[in-house]
């Protein structure tokens, strides 16, 4: 979009939506209000997905504590949404305050931070893992194009999905996080780890496209997408090309030995009709002569001139074959 240049205000306006900073401001305010606005519907699925789930249980203790998990997001609901959407705020802004900030060297703190770390906190980490997987996956096309953008704010070349402040993996911890400080038994923190799947969590994909529409508006790879289009386009012309060459390579190569077939066929029926002409002389001649073993001898013969007319064949269809397909080869390679 053109800026007026007799216009302050715009060219203002304009200056200020190229800074960085406001870029960041932007995104954690636009990720936390989609965020927000979906807590009452993903608090009411979630107590009904207790009370089901407490139905089904076996214990009777951890079927109480799953029923008493959905009866206090029933009777208590707006404590929930408060303490959610004040933590989606806070945590959307840390990650991108650590995304940032000067990288510094912590292998030590973070191999002392996992030797004090509990089997209780390490299963809620494998859990958190799991479920966040299936959100990248099913999200994968959105993470790649807002990886790269982010990666464009930041001046650098590529940045991954651990580093991406709005992954899935942050959601799920925040919501975590968020249920363990609502509910007071501690007993039940764990009993939110295998609701948080797609059919009861937020819409994370929309999310995500949302943030890529906002950057694109603001100039950040707007045609990544189209670029994206061109090479997944021109990867399939040339997989469909070479498909189709080698569909055409295995058709050439099957008409060429048919027909040298039929030639080393009618080659090698000449060749056994001399050699039973030969045959009926030599033997002949050996009936005539009363030896038996001349009779053998000229037997012999005719079997081996017979074998040597078919490995001729046999080698003169493969060097036949060979010849085309490297002439055809050639030809197409001058074209």
């Amino acid at each position: 979009m053109s800026v007026n240049p007799s216009d302050p205000q715009a060219a203002r306006a304009q200056t200020q939506h190229s800074v960085p900073g406001d870029v960041w401001h932007v995104l954690v305010q636009q990720v936390t209000h989609l965020s927000v606005a979906q807590i009452d519907a993903f608090a009411a699925r979630l107590g009904n997905a207790f009370f089901a789930a407490s139905e089904q249980i076996g214990d009777a203790r951890e079927a109480n504590l799953t029923f008493n998990a959905g009866q206090l997001l029933k009777n208590n609901a707006y404590a929930f949404y408060y303490l959610a959407s004040s933590a989606l705020e806070k945590g959307f802004r840390a990650e991108i305050e650590a995304l940032r900030a000067p990288s510094k060297p912590e292998a030590a703190q973070q191999d002392i931070a996992l030797s004090l770390v509990s089997y209780e906190e390490m299963d809620q980490k494998l859990a958190l893992g799991r479920a966040s997987r299936a959100f990248e996956l099913a999200s994968a096309e959105e993470l790649a194009a807002l990886n790269m953008r982010l990666a464009h704010l930041l001046g650098q070349e590529s940045l991954n999905i651990a580093q991406n402040p709005f992954r899935p993996e942050v959601f799920l911890r925040i919501l975590y996080s968020v249920w363990c400080e609502y509910c007071t038994d501690v007993d039940a923190h764990h009993l939110i780890l295998p609701m948080l799947r797609a059919d009861i969590l937020f819409d994370l994909q929309a999310i995500l496209r949302s943030l890529n529409e906002t950057l694109v508006l603001r100039g950040v790879l707007p045609d990544l997408q189209e670029s994206y289009r061109i090479r997944k386009t021109t990867s399939s012309n040339a997989s469909t090309n070479t498909a189709s060459n080698e569909e055409a390579h295995r058709n050439r190569t099957e008409k060429l030995r048919q027909f040298l077939s039929e030639e080393a066929s009618i080659h090698a029926q000449g060749q056994a009709a001399h050699a039973a002409a030969n045959f009926g002389i030599a033997g002949g001649q050996a009936i005539h002569a009363g030896g038996f073993d001349a009779a053998s001898s000229a037997s012999a013969a005719s079997a081996t001139t017979s074998a040597s007319a078919t490995t001729w064949s046999s080698s003169r269809l493969d060097t036949g074959i060979s010849r085309c397909l490297s002439r055809a080869s050639k030809a197409s390679n001058d074209r």
